[in-house]
């Protein structure tokens, strides 16, 4: 509750923020990035803005070196700050870790900035997170 009601507020209120469509932007979500094992998109989104000067490999190697499911995948190759931070990165996870109690408020709190961001038409997703203690039960 403390995160939601702080940083994770602020972040969600950058988001509703965001100037989408701007054409020197490339609008790209965590859940598209996190599947992009080939580096194919973030690729893309370079080629596309053809920066000058700029070393396309290098960038997307670099891409590759930093992400949770290249360079990072393995916990032992993650900074103390990162691995305490990031469990495995996987979209969705909510299903499965999001107890019910939180759900529920978040739900309240955030379900308009869920349909505006692309997330949720509704709050129905809440149904499908568990209680906490079905949630440690499974762990």
């Amino acid at each position: 509750m403390f995160e939601m009601e702080n940083k994770h507020d602020k972040t969600v209120g950058e988001m509703l923020k965001w100037p989408y469509g701007h054409k020197g932007v490339a609008d790209i979500k965590y859940e598209d990035l996190i599947e992009d094992t080939d580096c194919a998109i973030f690729r893309g989104i370079l080629e596309k803005f053809d920066i000058e000067g700029l070393d396309i490999d290098k960038a997307v190697q670099s891409y590759w070196d930093k992400s949770l499911f290249g360079g990072l995948a393995k916990k032992d190759d993650r900074t103390d700050r990162v691995a305490l931070h990031v469990a495995s990165g996987k979209k969705v996870q909510w299903v499965t870790k999001l107890p019910r109690e939180i759900a529920e408020p978040y739900a309240d709190r955030y379900a308009e900035a869920l349909k505006t961001l692309g997330y949720a038409d509704n709050s129905d997703w809440v149904a499908q997170c568990l209680p906490a203690k079905d949630i440690e039960a499974a762990a």
